[in-house]
């Protein structure tokens, strides 16, 4: 009969069970937030101004497409820009944002005719040129002003809410 020992070698010293938290899945909350990136903080404030778009946009759950104008739940719908490409400097701007459908969003490149040809009757000329020149500015955001536009878009997101119920 053979006995089987316990191989002390295998257990990882400080510096790779430092390693192998940082890896891991199921770490603490307070690393978790040390680690995430602008590039999160950013996607996740754009979810909430998405959000509070296509709900200022609603009308008792349904949502119709600024371009085509086909009728559809909010959950389909997505917030577009007025302009291709998603610059910083314009990307969370509410004057420009719409909600479109997925089709006429992703697959039919936001159809920026009939969108460009609305805006500017809706803003204005003297607006709309504006924001095209604001777009080509150089905008770098914080983390700490991603935070703050998320709490505002979800502040603003359960305003709504509660006066649409």
């Amino acid at each position: 009969m053979r006995i089987r020992r316990k191989c002390y070698n295998k257990i990882p010293n400080r510096k790779q069970r430092k390693h192998r938290l940082l890896r891991s899945p199921f770490k603490c909350s307070f690393r978790r937030l040390a680690l995430k990136k602008l590039s999160w903080y950013k996607k996740k404030t754009w979810e909430s101004c998405s959000k509070y778009v296509r709900l200022l946009h609603s009308k008792d759950g349904y949502c119709i497409c600024y371009t085509c104008g086909k009728v559809k739940p909010i959950k389909e719908i997505q917030a577009g820009h007025g302009f291709s490409g998603r610059h910083s400097s314009i990307l969370f701007e509410l004057s420009i944002l719409r909600p479109q459908c997925f089709q006429c969003n992703c697959l039919n490149t936001g159809r920026l005719d009939i969108f460009t040809y609305k805006l500017r009757k809706e803003l204005g000329d003297e607006r709309y040129e504006e924001l095209w020149e604001q777009r080509n500015q150089n905008r770098q955001y914080t983390i700490p002003e991603l935070i703050e536009l998320r709490e505002s878009f979800e502040q603003k997101f359960k305003e709504l809410q509660c006066q649409k119920q």
